[in-house]
């Protein structure tokens, strides 16, 4: 939930038009991937606000019933026809070039998905959902035979994966404040328990706090460089599981309220060549 904060800056992309041509995201930064390649700014904003207003969404009776404390099947999957649905021409239409990662539980190594493979709308709403899939707080998610888990439990910054496309140059919009640093999870005995037939996510987990701020290092020296923008919130008042109507919009206008002071910086970035 902390990407109501994302919605507002992607909000303010679409208005003014700053179409990249390459676009990657992760656990919910995937919804915030696919709300903006399909250019619509009223899904970017409703699937972390208004969205919690339905009782479908969540809450320890649906965690009770094996839905998950989020209800993922209704969340990513029942909604795209409903309360939120998807433009799923418009996406396909976009040129952009897209990845959008979660991680296989057996094998604790990420799985790739692009444009061409989610054309269908069904599929890519999936693909979404397995990106995001929290352990513990969602139940997991099977696909082509394989259990998926959330993609940020590698990393949560898809930075690598953009380099390996070949990207040169980034727009890295983040949840944190500026100088955060992960550290160990305080929940990972629950963790261990939860996912002790996957030893090697398991691993992955151990790891994970030092990889996300190796990344946030390598993103600091790439903004001194010039090769970087990064777009962080200036206080993160809500943590992931937040619920609060009015506490999430103030998040997303705190968000669009950032992008419109960074415009002028933002265009002198986007027009500088290397």
């Amino acid at each position: 939930m902390r990407a109501s904060f994302s919605s507002g800056v992607l909000n303010v992309l679409l208005e003014e038009k700053y179409y990249f041509d390459y676009v990657c995201g992760v656990s919910a930064g995937a919804s915030c991937t696919v709300n903006y390649l399909s250019r619509d700014p009223k899904r970017a904003k409703e699937s972390f606000i208004d969205i919690v207003k339905y009782p479908e969404f969540g809450g320890w009776k649906h965690f009770i019933k094996g839905n998950g404390f989020f209800n993922a099947k209704w969340i990513y999957e029942e909604t795209c026809h409903s309360v939120l649905p998807f433009d799923i021409s418009t996406f396909n239409a976009n040129p952009a070039r897209m990845k959008i990662s979660a991680i296989e539980a057996n094998s604790a190594l990420p799985q790739f998905w692009d444009k061409i493979r989610l054309t269908k709308l069904e599929d890519l709403v999936q693909v979404v959902r397995a990106s995001s899939t929290l352990p513990i707080l969602m139940p997991p998610l099977k696909i082509d035979g394989k259990i998926y888990y959330d993609g940020g439990l590698q990393n949560g910054i898809e930075l690598e994966t953009a380099k390996n496309d070949g990207m040169t140059r980034f727009v890295v919009v983040l949840t944190r404040e500026k100088n955060y640093r992960k550290t160990i999870q305080s929940h990972r005995p629950l963790l261990r328990f939860y996912l002790r037939h996957y030893p090697k996510l398991l691993n992955l987990l151990d790891q994970r706090h030092l990889n996300y701020n190796k990344t946030l290092d390598e993103l600091s020296a790439l903004e001194k460089s010039g090769q970087a923008f990064l777009i962080y919130p200036e206080k993160m008042p809500i943590n992931s599981s937040c619920r609060d109507l009015a506490a999430l919009e103030a998040n997303y206008q705190q968000g669009y309220r950032q992008a419109q002071q960074l415009l002028p910086d933002l265009e002198k970035f986007i027009m500088k060549t290397n």
